[in-house]
């Protein structure tokens, strides 16, 4: 399986399919794992992404959907489980908290059901101390002790790239690295995506509203894209060694593959984004013709929950 693409091991835009696979995972490396708690979770977050959780409206984000969601807590699930083959172990209790942090680290971009004005892009700047509160406040809901929460939001606090890893303060050494993989997973799981470049077209509407970024146009946002593979290069300098040495020992595991096809995706994604970005007197834009939403509409063209 060595020319298999992280794309093609699962239909990791369904959602069905991806809670499979995370149920796998965590029953192979904890067989005494009970995953209920985490799957009544992944299905308020469902829910709340679609606009049936009370009080809240669907997610109109196209950037920051559900779907990102689900693949960070999948890139998370596998990362613990190739942490677990190489003997570092976790507690139950701070891996569901960890993978529910995951799945609600973006719910900051959810728009409560009287706020109609615009989308939640306009929350970008905000959206993560956005998503704390949601935990904290949707404990009881999430099945969440006061220590869990504490644990929960300062996790999340590592998905924030305005935010240094190492001047977060954690409770415990398991909860630091924990974090720390959280934050991996994030980057890994939207850079890694098969349709990262087709994705950030969507990026730049949402920066426009939130009225961030210094990018002069959706083409600028593909050029400066170049400098942010390098900017999360440095970011995850500090635990990218171990990060990559879990990942590789899981895909060895589950799929018999010898390499991190995260770290694969996003070469691929680069070479082929400063390819594009050095044909002369063209747009990138048209080289760029994936579907990003075509693997999550059903055949009557709705997207799945």
């Amino acid at each position: 399986m060595s020319n298999y693409q992280l794309s093609t091991l699962i239909q990791s835009h369904t959602p069905t399919a991806v809670w499979a696979e995370i149920r796998l995972l965590l029953s192979t490396a904890y067989p005494a794992y009970d995953s209920s708690r985490l799957y009544n979770a992944y299905i308020n977050t469902a829910r709340l992404y679609n606009g049936r959780y009370p009080g809240y409206r669907s997610c109109n984000t196209h950037y920051h959907n559900f779907s990102h969601s689900t693949e960070t807590c999948l890139a998370l699930t596998r990362i613990i489980h190739g942490a677990k083959i190489t003997g570092r172990t976790f507690s139950h209790q701070d891996i569901t908290t960890t993978l529910i942090a995951a799945l609600l680290h973006d719910a900051g971009f959810i728009q409560a059901a009287d706020d109609v004005e615009g989308t939640g892009a306009k929350y970008t700047a905000t959206h993560v101390a956005r998503s704390e509160s949601f935990l904290a406040q949707h404990a009881e809901t999430y099945d969440l002790s006061p220590e869990d929460v504490e644990n929960g939001r300062c996790m999340i606090l590592y998905t924030d790239l305005a935010i240094p890893m190492e001047s977060i303060e954690p409770n415990t050494s398991d909860i630091k690295e924990l974090g720390e993989m959280l934050g991996a997973a994030d980057l890994l799981a939207q850079m890694g995506d098969r349709y990262y470049l087709e994705k950030l077209l969507y990026l730049y509407d949402e920066f426009e509203e939130a009225n961030i970024g210094n990018y002069d146009s959706p083409v600028d946002m593909l050029y400066k894209t170049i400098s942010f593979f390098g900017m999360v290069e440095e970011r995850l300098a500090l635990v990218n060694e171990t990060v990559d040495n879990y990942l590789v020992h899981h895909f060895r595991e589950r799929w018999q593959i010898n390499h991190n096809l995260y770290a694969q995706a996003i070469n691929n994604h680069h070479a082929y984004l400063e390819k594009i970005l050095a044909i002369p007197n063209s747009d990138p834009r048209q080289y760029l013709r994936r579907d990003p939403f075509k693997d999550m509409r059903d055949n009557n063209g709705r997207l799945h929950e």
